[in-house]
């Protein structure tokens, strides 16, 4: 069986949200908690990638600092990949609540010799839910060298395994976006919203 390390990348400055989106309030829990709950379902160890360690430090996980500071998620991405344990390292954002283990572990079970397998959502890869292999460490000090910052850019240059909406239809029922993230209050309350009309819909199902 494969080592599974799960990676979170927390080291952007929310500036766009106004305060730690990680650390703000999801059902009861943190979005950071309930990130690690889910990750937990489907992971041997779970990393933080964060330059505030103090900000985490009560989760008891370990906290891996950037490498390289000032180059976006994709530092956060090389700094996992020469930490890990084993070959490859799923990488995930802080501000994604709806994360869907089922979603997860069929990422992980997907035979490949591509170095990254990721989602396709709306005709888009999404890096920030993918799992990367870390023979990528030197293709992405090469780029972050040369300034180039892009994770869809850098998706371009690489071989991918995609995992296709068709298929990812089949684990985030009822239209919730598992791959939503983040960026501002706005996106937050209306996320929120979103859960609280499933949730009731679900209860209402439910009622004999």
């Amino acid at each position: 069986m494969e080592y599974r390390t799960s990676v979170i990348l927390a080291g952007g400055r929310s500036s766009r949200f106004g305060s730690n989106k990680a650390n703000t309030d999801w059902n009861g829990h943190t979005i950071l908690e309930t990130i690690v709950k889910t990750l937990e379902k489907v992971s041997d160890e779970i990393l933080i990638v964060a330059n505030d360690s103090a900000a985490y430090s009560h989760l008891g996980l370990p906290i891996i600092m950037d490498r390289i500071r000032d180059a976006g998620p994709m530092a956060g991405i090389l700094s996992a990949l020469y930490s890990i344990k084993g070959q490859r390292a799923l990488c995930v954002a802080c501000d994604m609540p709806l994360l869907n283990a089922a979603v997860l572990d069929y990422m992980w079970g997907i035979p490949t010799w591509a170095p990254v397998v990721t989602p396709e959502h709306q005709g888009r890869m999404e890096p920030l839910h993918s799992i990367y292999h870390k023979s990528l460490r030197y293709p992405i000090e090469y780029a972050i060298k040369r300034k180039w910052f892009s994770l869809q850019r850098f998706f371009s240059c690489l071989p991918l395994h995609i995992v296709y909406a068709g298929i990812l239809q089949t684990f985030c029922e009822d239209g919730v976006n598992c791959f939503a993230n983040i960026n501002t209050q706005e996106e937050y309350q209306r996320l929120r919203n979103l859960v609280k009309k499933q949730n009731l819909s679900e209860g209402l199902r439910q009622t004999p």
